[in-house]
């Protein structure tokens, strides 16, 4: 994961190009953390998805070896997020100034809930 996060501090683009194998180890990561086996985390995309996703996909997906990566559909990531319940793999193919924009205003609605929370309390 730190090699992701020095690739994008750096200035690349990760949006652009999908099938970098930096994005199959972020997928491998993102299994890992969910603590959802890759069977159910398939399953569970087919449902959201409506069309078959299968464990030998998502191997496919996180495949170390060039002859076996195969790229990640862009249709999947949403579903993807939802199911493991972590977004990192939507804010990696951000743009970097769009990666700004977010945080910009995940940082903004932090401090409004933050000030709601304080007036609350001094009720």
């Amino acid at each position: 994961m730190t090699n992701l996060v020095q690739f994008l501090e750096t200035g690349h683009e990760l949006y652009a190009a999908p099938s970098h194998p930096l994005i199959g180890d972020l997928i491998a990561d993102v299994i890992r953390a969910s603590g959802k086996s890759r069977a159910v985390i398939a399953d569970e995309m087919s449902r959201a998805l409506g069309t078959e996703v299968t464990l030998h996909m998502l191997n496919a997906y996180t495949a170390t070896s060039k002859q076996q990566q195969v790229r990640f559909p862009a249709a999947f990531v949403a579903a993807f997020c939802r199911v493991t319940g972590d977004d990192r793999l939507q804010r990696a193919l951000l743009s970097p100034w769009l990666r700004e924009v977010l945080e910009i205003g995940e940082h903004e609605l932090a401090v409004r809930r933050g000030v709601e929370c304080l007036a609350r309390e001094c009720r």
